[in-house]
């Protein structure tokens, strides 16, 4: 097998996990809503417990700590919930990021002045340095939400407002109307042979 035709085998290999990664991502984008909108309704009534100071009810500092635990409770097991889907971001994330280096380590010693269609691109396929570009691009997008969730949710103050604020809008990705998702897939749903442009 000459170089260029492994290199199209490592491009198809790359391009054949981009939709599930994409599916993977908005699974576990959506099995995180429940537990989310839990979290913050617990935290609203933490807050609001802990904001209250009701004299006239009898032993009400006794159950004002009462409902501060238990709230706490419900806290840590929604939190416990969206693991899992933390796991599955930081798999699918992982895997990529081998098979982009894979796809990348394989163009170390390429002469990128040959003629070819899969170095200069064809009528089904884009030049090989604009693909790499996009999956790189791609990767960093889906590296740098993973990074922001995962560091909202290790840093989420659940006693402030503007906290869950901002752990909200880290799990809002915009997988749908994306320049860095649906083009790239868009164009590697032409990449299934491996030697259609060698």
């Amino acid at each position: 097998m000459s170089d260029l035709e492994e290199i199209q085998k490592k491009l198809v290999s790359f391009c054949e996990i981009l939709p599930q990664h994409v599916e993977t991502w908005k699974d576990a984008l959506a099995a995180m809503q429940d537990p989310l909108r839990a979290l913050c309704n617990f935290c609203e009534q933490l807050r609001a417990v802990e904001e209250a100071h009701i004299m006239y009810i009898e032993n009400f500092e006794i159950i004002q700590r009462d409902l501060q635990v238990k709230i706490l409770g419900h806290i840590e097991e929604e939190l416990e919930a969206l693991k899992p889907c933390l796991g599955r971001f930081n798999k699918c994330n992982h895997d990529l990021k081998n098979k982009l280096a894979s796809l990348e380590r394989a163009t170390i010693d390429l002469d990128w002045d040959l003629k070819s269609p899969l170095l200069q691109g064809s009528p089904i396929q884009p030049p090989l340095a604009k693909l790499l570009q996009m999956a790189y691009e791609f990767w960093i997008f889906f590296s740098e939400a993973s990074k922001d969730i995962n560091n909202k949710l290790k840093t989420i103050n659940v006693r402030d407002e503007k906290s869950m604020d901002e752990c909200q809008k880290a799990l809002n990705v915009n997988l749908v109307d994306n320049n860095k998702v649906y083009p790239l897939l868009a164009i590697t749903q032409y990449v299934i042979n491996e030697k259609a442009v060698v």
